[in-house]
């Protein structure tokens, strides 16, 4: 689950409640499309965006994993305890709030991704609370909103970031703001005309081919003919083939990758 990020005009205007979703989950449990069943329009888009980054277990029928709808209910609700820990964070500074703005950021050093997060399809907003001295140099920094296995790497992240200093009055003070650090795993490129595929089914020789994709957006695999693939994740195009495969290989399993290698021909099927 990835928390929603709360909409800053929401959150202004101290707005609350239950966004209620209907999600479609594919076989793998990832969640592919949302739509609202109960609104609070201001809370819709920041409650779409989170379920569709979230994952759930494949729903199995007759030992078969199958897509699946779903209701949901997003929890929008202020946290006082965020205000709290902030309230302690900010003593000997000033708080940037209301009228008095944040500092520019002037010098921004990106997150480093974790490994063990990119390999666990971990990605949303680490939401920090940052104090800065009177040269914009950040001092210190706390967490106020968590994504556990993301945190130490916004941190690291924002302990190196310089910003504007912060005046009030025409001096130069310390500064207390917030901080947000968005993780987004790249998606995978899709497939266009001209690129050529290495393929491998179940590592058998006679099933590896190298297939140029044709100008009509297709591929031409042995005893399958035509295959489109264009427009679709390596993934998704892998999928295809392994579904048509289905009547000359009990289970097949396609490995697809982008190559390098001139297209090897096949003869008509």
């Amino acid at each position: 689950m990835v928390r929603p990020v709360y909409p800053k005009v929401a959150r202004q205007g101290r707005v609350e409640g239950i966004v209620i979703l209907e999600a479609k989950v594919d076989e793998q449990g990832n969640v592919i499309d949302a739509r609202l069943l109960r609104s609070i329009p201001v809370l819709d888009q920041a409650a779409v965006d989170a379920v569709k980054q979230w994952k759930y277990e494949p729903m199995v029928v007759d030992g078969k994993p199958r897509k699946a709808l779903i209701t949901v209910t997003v929890r929008f609700m202020l946290d006082e305890a965020e205000n709290r820990a902030m309230s302690k964070f900010a003593q000997g500074a000033v708080r940037a709030e209301g009228d008095i703005k944040p500092p520019m950021l002037v010098k921004e050093v990106p997150a480093v991704y974790p490994e063990v997060a990119r390999l666990a399809r971990v990605q949303g907003v680490v939401i920090l609370g940052v104090k800065t001295d009177e040269r914009g140099k950040v001092i210190d920094v706390i967490v106020l909103r968590s994504i556990p296995l993301l945190d130490q790497a916004a941190i690291d992240a924002v302990r190196q970031w310089t910003y504007e200093p912060l005046v009030v009055e025409g001096k130069a003070v310390p500064a207390v703001f917030t901080a947000t650090v968005r993780f987004k795993l790249q998606e995978s490129p899709l497939i266009k005309p001209g690129d050529t595929l290495d393929i491998d089914v179940n590592g058998l020789p006679d099933f590896r081919a190298a297939c140029q994709v044709s100008a009509a957006g297709s591929i031409t695999y042995r005893m399958l003919g035509d295959v489109r693939v264009a427009n679709l994740s390596l993934d998704e195009a892998g999928e295809r083939l392994a579904r048509l495969l289905k009547p000359y290989l009990r289970e097949p399993r396609v490995t697809m990758t982008f190559g390098q290698a001139p297209a090897k021909k096949f003869p008509a099927p």
